[in-house]
């Protein structure tokens, strides 16, 4: 196979020059002088493909051959708004004309601030979610997928194992629901509400979801069939706001910055496995290996926090199943904006005229890479407790728990 690399764009070019001026200087000096030039930093936009060449692509595709290729798509993007440099003039005056002594930028500084790359171009240092951060999410992401592979939708050895607690699911909840009616304290009140929650979470919401699967999976064709398994996090959003100031002989300015990175994760894997009536409706032998783990007591509350039930999942080898390929795709999207904040002066001198301006940087990077995924046992990046049901769960089982 062969590597090729395409790019598209314009390119970057400078944003202009700025210029700084003198006025005043001597009671002759009526006129600015230049006293100060540079350029500004660049701007533009560009863009960039690396990718596989599979000989005979289309032709193996169309015979049923499966193709994992590895990819990564880089797109940059950088504005400037040069706006209004500052005016500071001196609270001194010259004698005898009586002239204040006044400096002025054309535009705004505030990029003069920051290192520029060998572009011209203004970059953040690095995103706000590292390396080791990435790894976890891709590990707890691959963990999962490694875990569902060739399982069946339905799970009916759970359900056959708890068959007792299901049967009894019908009377606690009639008898949850009449210690809410009739309980005379708030408390036990509040407890017989969150007994019926935890009934319903867990004994009628499954129950239903059973009958439910059974019926789909009754439906659904046998023999080889490819199925695909996936995990990820569809955005995961983090932004830092800072500021940096410098000062100088005469004053200062302040910039306003803000990060923003966001993160889209997507782990698949596709299998091919021989489906039986049995595993349609919710009998896969994963799912039996896998069933002590589901009988623990709170084991789902542990489940909360760390992904032990996938680990243990994704080392349960795969009976009758085939793996084709697998892959994850990862999208770094970050945004650095620079806002002209504030000017100051030191003593002996007075802001004139504020300054004005911005800077904006973006890039969007997207990454698919094959090969197989890893296990690995994790806290979990979202307990999810902003989850309404979740939540409600949560405070269910503590009030159970309080005498």
């Amino acid at each position: 196979m062969e590597t090729r690399e395409r790019s598209e764009g314009p390119g970057w070019t400078s944003s202009g020059i700025n210029e700084s001026y003198s006025n005043f200087n001597s009671c002759s000096q009526t006129v600015e002088n230049l006293t100060d030039s540079y350029s500004m930093p660049s701007v533009g936009s560009f863009r960039t493909m690396r990718d596989v060449i599979t000989p005979h692509f289309h032709r193996r595709v169309a015979a049923g051959e499966v193709i994992f290729s590895p990819m990564q798509t880089t797109y940059e993007e950088a504005f400037h708004e040069p706006g209004n440099g500052c005016t500071r003039v001196s609270t001194a005056t010259l004698s005898p004309c009586g002239f204040h002594p006044t400096l002025r930028d054309k535009h705004w500084i505030g990029t003069n601030l920051y290192d520029r790359d060998s572009r011209g171009v203004i970059v953040p240092s690095s995103g706000i979610i590292d390396a080791a951060e990435k790894d976890d999410l891709l590990a707890e992401s691959s963990t999962k997928v490694n875990s569902s592979r060739c399982r069946s939708d339905n799970d009916l050895f759970e359900s056959l194992a708890e068959i007792n607690k299901a049967v009894a699911t019908l009377p606690d909840l009639l008898k949850a629901v009449r210690g809410i009616v009739g309980r005379p304290t708030p408390l036990m009140r509040t407890q017989s509400l969150a007994q019926a929650w935890l009934i319903y979470r867990y004994g009628v919401t499954p129950l239903i979801g059973d009958i439910e699967g059974v019926i789909k999976g009754l439906k659904k064709k046998t023999g080889l069939q490819r199925i695909t398994s996936r995990a990820g996090f569809p955005s995961i959003l983090e932004q830092v706001m800072s500021k940096k100031t410098i000062t100088g002989s005469t004053g200062g300015i302040v910039v306003d910055e803000l990060l923003v990175h966001e993160l889209q994760l997507r782990v698949m894997s596709l299998d091919e496995i021989n489906a039986t009536p049995f595993h349609n409706v919710g009998f896969s032998p994963k799912s039996l290996i896998t069933l002590p783990w589901e009988l623990v007591p709170y084991s789902f509350v542990v489940d909360w926090f760390a992904n032990v039930g996938d680990f243990i999942g994704s080392m349960v080898p795969d009976i009758n199943c085939k793996q084709l390929g697998s892959c994850y795709t990862m999208l770094d999207r970050i945004s650095y904006f620079l806002t002209a904040g504030s000017d100051f002066s030191v003593p002996g001198w007075n802001v004139g005229a504020t300054s004005s301006g911005s800077y904006t940087y973006r890039s969007i990077v997207k990454r698919r890479v094959v090969g197989p995924l890893q296990n690995r046992l994790v806290v979990r990046k979202d307990f999810h407790f902003s989850n309404v049901k979740r939540s409600l769960d949560a405070l269910s089982l503590l009030l159970q728990k309080i005498k």
